[in-house]
């Protein structure tokens, strides 16, 4: 969670990402899947959408995107 995370760019909104070194990031509210599993339900995992920069945990039954970072 933290590397993706260190990603956003919160002086940025719509996307909240540098998009030189991001294109095509997807706008969209419910974001990109961390491997971090929800601290509060363990059928939850983190995730960053960088429509604003938010962190929330996601359902796992559900489909977002995906960025690999290290």
């Amino acid at each position: 969670m933290k590397e993706l995370r260190s990603i956003a760019d919160y002086r940025l909104r719509n996307p909240a990402i540098d998009s030189t070194y991001f294109p095509g990031t997807n706008v969209d509210p419910d974001g990109y899947w961390s491997s971090s599993t929800y601290a509060y339900g363990t059928g939850s995992a983190w995730g960053v959408a960088f429509l604003y920069g938010g962190v929330d945990g996601n359902g796992e039954a559900y489909t977002y995107y995906v960025r690999c970072v290290r």
